[in-house]
Parts: structure tokens; sequence; C-alpha cells
């Protein structure tokens, strides 16, 4: 699955690909840390 937001002042964007499977599940974010990425998941589920 993929994963784009983007700020609503357009300063910022998230944007990622996840794969999930049976065996592994893994985060690869577009040109950016995996750390921006799942600090905007975790604050997205509250």
């Amino acid at each position: 699955m993929s994963l784009y937001a983007e700020a609503l002042d357009g300063s910022d964007v998230v944007s990622t690909n996840a794969y999930l499977t049976t065996v592994a599940q893994e985060l690869r974010p577009c040109e950016m840390p995996a750390a921006k990425v799942l600090d905007f998941l975790e604050r997205a589920e509250r």
C-alpha cells in the first residue's frame, strides 16, 4: 500500500510504501527518514 499526505498549508509531505506479507512488514519511505513517517503515523492514529 502507499501513503501520501500533505500539510494543509503545503509546507510538508509524508510519503511511503508499506509492504505487508504473511512473513514480514516493511516500510519504505520515499526520500525521507523512516522516523518522520512513523511519527506521522503515530500522530494520525490519535
